[in-house]
């Protein structure tokens, strides 16, 4: 009985290794993700290239910890996922900008429904669910394209900005460990203050049906989301100026 005891205490010290692996591995992974949205929102597209293919390097060793999981219940085809990859490398190469975000955003949906398959939470899914919600944002408010939006739906919009970011940080504090984001970091502290204010300045925008004050509260969401980005993927450490 004892030695049974054991063992089933042995498998689950086991298990919860492997899970913790796994996370911080795709949180590394994540993160290099990050930095080519980011250099693709600053239209710095040599920086890209270079960055996808350190992307197809983290995505062989998220294979790898996968496999060595042993994990019955985590199940993901990455060649499909890398092939996403190699497309945006040949859409950079034929300078077919659009469409190297549309892959790299399909890369970015392949993990997001690797995670949501495999029942995992975390909290990068719901920054980039934020990302989703902006871009919607911006797209009916300031670039007009066919995206239409009303009042009652930018309410919903506001809400759903707000419940995920406050989601984002509560889990992200619960990942600390396997993150390797630190939130105690003085300058993640002033990104997401920033962040959270801007948040707040697009719902009361709404919430005022001023549509002047909103597109300004929507240009000021973007530029401190793109720092916030900036800050949680390239690390950093000191001062950075910020996108304007």
């Amino acid at each position: 009985m004892t030695t049974v005891f054991i063992v089933s205490i042995l498998c689950q010290f086991c298990m919860t290794c492997s899970m913790q692996d796994l996370m911080t591995e795709m949180y590394d992974l994540d993160k290099e993700l990050g930095i080519a949205f980011f250099y693709y929102y600053t239209e710095d597209y040599d920086r890209l290239d270079t960055q996808v293919s350190s992307l197809l390097l983290n995505v062989d060793r998220l294979e790898s910890t996968i496999e060595d999981t042993k994990m019955d219940q985590i199940h993901f085809d990455l060649n499909v996922t890398r092939d996403c990859l190699v497309l945006v490398k040949s859409d950079l190469h034929s300078n077919n900008y659009k469409n190297a975000f549309y892959d790299l955003d399909r890369f970015r949906y392949k993990l997001i429904g690797f995670r949501s398959e495999n029942n995992i939470e975390y909290a990068i899914d719901y920054l980039w669910d934020i990302e989703a919600l902006i871009e919607i944002a911006h797209s009916s408010i300031i670039a007009k394209t066919d995206c239409t939006i009303d009042w009652y739906e930018l309410t919903d919009l506001s809400l759903c900005l707000k419940t995920d970011f406050y989601q984002f940080q509560t889990l992200l504090e619960k990942h600390q460990d396997v993150s390797g984001i630190h939130m105690q970091d003085s300058y993640f502290k002033i990104y997401t203050n920033n962040f959270q204010y801007s948040i707040n300045e697009f719902e009361d925008a709404v919430l005022d049906t001023n549509w002047k004050s909103l597109k300004a509260a929507t240009k000021q969401l973007n530029r401190d989301y793109l720092n916030l980005l900036h800050n949680i993927s390239f690390g950093d450490t000191e001062n950075y100026a910020g996108v304007n």
